[in-house]
């Protein structure tokens, strides 16, 4: 191993602080060796680690000490699947930091002990875990902590059959992470509320939960937390008997590359067990009120900027074909989708015009010039400088796309 590797030099620390003359010093050490390994992935050297810190830190000359390596070691043995001792180390945590006065320390315990205690199908002493770790981060001034304790509190309502007060605690938590700026665990808290709704046979509810979930997850930036929001939303709208939703939705999840498998099942079953043909992104723009458009709009684009050309092509075919051929608002909807293509990088925005250009040159000449048209209406909504980046990129692509002249 490479010298320089942290959980070398922590051995290397613990080897120069010999535990019968240097008790506190190996211990400390010890503990640091533990954390660090256990975040590594080596649980099982961990666990010996923070064992020697426990029993040379003195519980009652050094508590927090004590407690801190304890607590260290329940995490520990948790991610071994060792629930039982991973709870019976978290108890003993509890108590030292209670007698150190370290509130924030034990707050953090506590929720550390309702994870193990929902793991070992203890939903009902999971929940008084997590809510009292809610008030003591709350207390102590720590609003995200606070907020996903609250998120685990409604999970574990949840899964004790406590339908309402899940859905009330999960919109708490929701409002606290997004308060807290913590927009992973608020979209974590929105995808339980959604199940929760579910559960409730509320499945529109469940709908704006899982909508508020994937707005919290970024396509690309939390993939896994996107994928799963979108199946669920898919799931949700087919409840709803919103099938075109629910295939948008289906579609937009199947094209998260390396969606976790569950979140595939789920967006499949909501699509009937066949992924999505092109056009639906136009049919639910139909359907929808007009402030929903961009929303949908940007998921939808972002979906095909990770399509092969192929397909990407049958979208924009499909697009088309719905702004010239459904008697749509034309403008209104042609200027929705170039004002999402505008917030792209130059390269996806170009990978989209293109791919619309090369199916307007598909259509008929008469059908080129009704949408050139709509096309100029729209762009003469933009202000100056996106509409002049615009036109100039769309003439630019349309030449090489075979549909030249001016769309102004």
């Amino acid at each position: 191993m490479d010298a320089g590797d942290p959980i070398v030099v922590l051995r290397q620390r613990a080897l120069s602080y010999p535990p019968a003359r240097y008790p506190v010093q190996h211990a400390t050490a010890q503990f640091h060796l533990g954390l660090t390994l256990t975040q590594a992935g080596h649980v099982e050297e961990a666990d010996s680690a923070l064992v020697t810190a426990v029993e040379l830190f003195d519980p009652e000359l050094l508590p927090a000490e004590h407690a801190a390596s304890t607590n260290a070691l329940g995490v520990a043995r948790r991610a071994r699947g060792r629930l039982d001792e991973a709870a019976e180390a978290f108890h003993r945590a509890l108590g030292g930091f209670e007698r150190a006065g370290r509130a924030l320390e034990r707050a953090a315990a506590l929720h550390n002990l309702g994870l193990v205690e929902a793991q070992r199908g203890r939903p009902g002493d999971a929940a008084r875990c997590f809510e009292e770790a809610r008030s003591a981060f709350a207390e102590v001034g720590h609003p995200a902590n606070a907020a996903a304790a609250a998120r685990e509190l409604g999970a574990a309502l949840l899964a004790s059959g406590d339908l309402e007060r899940a859905a009330t605690t999960l919109a708490d938590a929701l409002d606290r992470a997004e308060r807290a700026g913590d927009m992973a665990g608020a979209g974590a808290a929105a995808n339980t509320l959604g199940l929760a709704h579910l559960a409730r046979d509320r499945p529109r509810e469940a709908a704006e939960a899982f909508r508020r979930s994937a707005a919290a997850h970024p396509r690309r930036l939390r993939r896994e937390g996107y994928a799963v929001a979108k199946a669920n939303l898919a799931l949700a709208w087919r409840w709803a008997d919103e099938p075109s939703r629910a295939l948008l939705a289906a579609g937009q999840a199947l094209a998260v590359p390396d969606a976790p498998r569950p979140a595939r099942e789920v967006a499949l079953e909501a699509a009937a067990g066949a992924e999505p043909d092109a056009g639906a992104l136009a049919v639910v723009m139909v359907v929808e009120e007009p402030d929903e458009w961009p929303g949908t709009v940007r998921d939808e684009l972002n979906r095909w900027l990770d399509l092969d050309e192929a397909r990407r092509a049958a979208e924009a075919a499909a697009w088309v074909h719905a702004v010239l051929d459904h008697g749509a608002p034309t403008v209104d909807l042609v200027a929705v989708w170039f004002a999402i293509v505008l917030e792209l990088p130059p390269s996806a925005m170009e990978a989209l015009l293109g791919a619309l250009l090369r199916a307007v040159s598909d259509r008929a000449g008469a059908d080129q010039q009704v949408f050139r048209r709509a096309s100029g209406r729209a762009m003469a909504t933009f202000a100056a400088p996106q509409l002049l980046r615009l036109q100039d990129t769309v003439e630019r692509l349309a030449e090489e796309a075979g549909v030249a002249g001016p769309w102004r």
